[in-house]
């Protein structure tokens, strides 16, 4: 097999198996998840259970203590035989308790044989022994001491409480209580808000002979009292004695729990049966692994027709270019493999943190998560952006490997325009700002290519403008101009049939933003507008209503919100079903700052010069493609691997101009320019950095750096960086 095939292959099988790990990583968190929560609601539900007991416990037994104190005559009457005296005494205090509580079901007397002498709930019957029926019964007359706890009668399974009656020192019998389990099965539906059942044996039927209520059989068991549609017709699966059973029914997924009932020799009667819907954890589970599944596959087919162009043709040609590839595959799978590893212990803390948090704390974590992703990523693309320009420039026009180089620099653009959003979700990122009219890039955005694709792709919808703004603002315009894009496509996209976008830009003077005046921006569109429940979550990333094949990554409103917040301004929503106004208020600066926009569209010829230029970076790929492009420049090019080995360069030849990477192993960038500056003042530097803090650059930037250069840059704003640089003053 030769080494095309085999490097497909293998890149196949990387991608592949951390997608799997990421996926496998990922069910085993949501597993965890749900184990948690299903632990929880079955601890909740055994604490309302032995509350209510206990609840029940003391408010019963403490009347059933007093009842057989206080009221002397009932006692005389059970003591003499007396059935129909006792039958009236006792009904006052019954009719008392079933007023107070629905589910008192039973008021009785038994004499110390265990024969049952008046249950005044139902008089009629009397007589029979209860030994056998009632372990409970024959446990508190044979201990002379007061009992409680569940036993399965005649009338169900029920929770009974039980007395001695002493007469002369001497131990002449029993008076109970009785109060039915269904009780808790009401109580506790109500409180964890699910479906609930009794669960007891089927065999026990012949012996509830006074239960009224509709049973619902299902295998050895009935269920009593179901509370929910579930139990009305349990699923076949079902099985009652399980503790924990997982089930779907239909398109839903639940979690039955049971609690079992146990009388006093710890016999189980019967089980409460408690359904927990785990349906949205399983969907989100899915949508998760989905979209695992789908940036894997995205990512495998890039990789693979970019390796399938390029090293078809130019590998026996460019062996310097095969190395440089394999060296970042190999680097891009330990640092992938690293970075799942980190991102495993990350999303943990930040589902800690999000509990705990706001939003825009939320926002934050995300956004320094981001940036070292971009980072990672701006240093991978620079091959991808830049190895086509350079081939683009050896080939023909007519060459057949014209438009396949084409189609991959465009694909690389599109790739660093996602990172810069990342970037631009990761607050605090170094930009240049300079004074620039709000109604000038909203009018260049316009006549964008951007703007006419949308026109072209929804022809019923209309863009217009009403620009009146005449302030200047302290903005970077390309990341204005990203705001612009996102709330416009977003506008557009919302719309279903005909209907309007319409830009506004005007002069004001808030109260709410600090004293001074402003410029406003408002994108306002007539679709079906924003659900409420959505509102608050609209700038989070990632989090997207939009349906499948509609254009955006989840971060487009991130990074709107993150771009106000990083040009100090303030971002408002308001929608109604005729629609949606974004409004955007900006700090306006003093006229006649505004500068124009830096034409780039310049050609290679126009950017030669001439001197020597030290490139340091400590990626080999990195120098590789800055010194390719200075030289091309026309440029005298050394590049070294460290500031320390920069330092070392420059003790003996000296340099015009020296390209530094921002963050680098052991000094980076700001500490090798100021150990630079020490030793030679008025050296001249431009700082590239494919991530790093404004709070760095600003540094650098006291230190005397002359520009700062974003990963990955063109041939075009690399020349014009340099020539910048060297041409203007120390």
């Amino acid at each position: 097999m030769n080494l095309r095939p085999r490097v497909l292959l293998t890149i196949s099988l990387i991608v592949s198996v951390l997608v799997l790990l990421f996926c496998l990583m990922l069910l085993r968190q949501q597993q965890t998840n749900a184990r948690q929560v299903i632990a929880a609601t079955q601890g909740a539900a055994r604490a309302i259970l032995d509350q209510r007991q206990e609840t029940l416990h003391q408010q019963y037994s403490s009347r059933l203590k007093s009842f057989v104190e206080s009221r002397p005559e009932v006692i005389d009457a059970f003591v003499a035989g007396d059935r129909e005296t006792l039958q009236r005494q006792a009904q006052r205090l019954s009719g008392v308790l079933i007023k107070e509580n629905s589910w008192f079901s039973a008021l009785f007397f038994v004499h110390l044989d265990n024969r049952v002498f008046l249950r005044v709930h139902k008089p009629e019957y009397h007589g029979d022994d209860a030994t056998a029926i009632s372990p409970l019964i024959a446990a508190a007359n044979q201990a002379h001491r007061p009992l409680a706890g569940f036993e399965l009668i005649r009338a169900g399974l029920h929770y009974r409480l039980l007395h001695p009656v002493v007469r002369d020192g001497r131990h002449v019998g029993l008076v109970g209580f009785g109060i039915d389990s269904r009780y808790l099965v009401e109580d506790l539906g109500r409180r964890l808000g699910c479906d609930v059942a009794l669960a007891v044996p089927a065999a026990s039927q012949e012996a509830m002979v006074w239960v009224q209520d509709a049973l619902v059989r299902h295998k050895d068991y009935l269920l009593v009292a179901p509370q929910g549609d579930f139990f009305q017709q349990p699923p076949p699966a079902l099985d009652p004695r399980l503790d924990e059973q997982r089930l779907r029914v239909g398109n839903r997924h639940v979690v039955v729990m049971t609690q079992p009932l146990t009388n006093v020799r710890g016999e189980e009667l019967g089980r409460i049966l408690m359904v927990y819907d785990v349906t949205a954890m399983v969907r989100e589970t899915l949508r998760r692994l989905g979209q695992t599944v789908g940036l894997g596959l995205v990512l495998l087919a890039a990789a693979l027709l970019l390796l399938y162009v390029v090293l078809g043709r130019l590998l026996r040609h460019n062996q310097e270019l095969t190395t440089s590839l394999r060296r970042s595959n190999e680097t891009l799978e330990e640092r992938v493999l690293a970075r799942t590893r980190e991102l495993e212990q990350e999303i943990t803390q930040r589902r800690q943190a999000e509990q705990r948090a706001e939003r825009a704390r939320r926002m934050e974590a995300i956004g320094l998560m981001a940036g070292g992703v971009a980072h990672d990523l701006n240093n991978i693309l620079s091959g991808l952006t830049t190895y086509p320009e350079f081939l683009l420039m050896q080939v023909g026009a007519d060459s057949p490997l014209r438009d396949p180089l084409l189609s991959i620099e465009e694909s690389g653009r599109r790739a660093a325009a996602v990172v810069a959003d990342l970037l631009t979700v990761s607050r605090g990122v170094a930009c240049v700002k300079e004074p620039r009219e709000l109604s000038g890039i909203v009018q260049a955005y316009l006549d964008s290519p951007e703007a006419r694709r949308l026109q072209v792709e929804y022809p019923e919808v209309k863009l217009a403008s009403d620009l009146q703004a005449r302030c200047s603002c302290l903005c970077s315009a390309t990341h204005l101009h990203k705001v612009l894009m996102n709330l416009v496509t977003n506008a557009v996209e919302a719309i279903h049939g005909p209907g309007q976008v319409l830009i506004r830009t005007r002069d004001e003077n808030p109260g709410h933003l600090s004293a001074g005046p402003c410029v406003v921006l408002t994108v306002e569109d007539t679709g079906p507008g924003i659900q409420a429940q959505d509102l608050p979550h609209i700038f989070e990333p990632f989090y997207s209503r939009k349906k499948l094949g509609r254009s955006g990554t989840g971060l487009g409103l991130a990074v709107v919100w993150n771009a106000v917040q990083d040009h100090g301004g303030d971002i408002t929503v308001a929608s109604s079903p005729q629609g949606t106004i974004f409004t955007i208020s900006l700090p306006a600066c003093a006229e006649g700052e505004a500068a124009a926009a830096m034409d780039e569209m310049v050609s290679a010829d126009e950017l030669q010069g001439s001197g020597r230029v030290l490139v340091v970076d400590d990626e080999m790929m990195q120098r590789e493609v800055a010194a390719k492009m200075l030289k091309l420049l026309g440029y005298e090019v050394y590049a070294v691997a460290s500031g320390e080995e920069a330092l070392k360069f420059l003790q003996h030849q000296p340099v015009g101009l020296v390209l530094l990477d921002m963050l680098m192993d052991g000094m980076n960038g700001v500490e090798t320019f100021s150990a630079i500056r020490g030793m030679i003042p008025g050296q001249k530097a431009i700082i590239v950095s494919g991530y790093s803090g404004s709070s760095e650059f600003d540094r650098a930037r006291e230190l005397g750096v002359c520009c700062l250069l974003q990963k990955p840059y063109s041939m075009v704003q690399l020349g014009q960086a340099v020539r910048l640089a060297l041409n203007g003053p120390k």
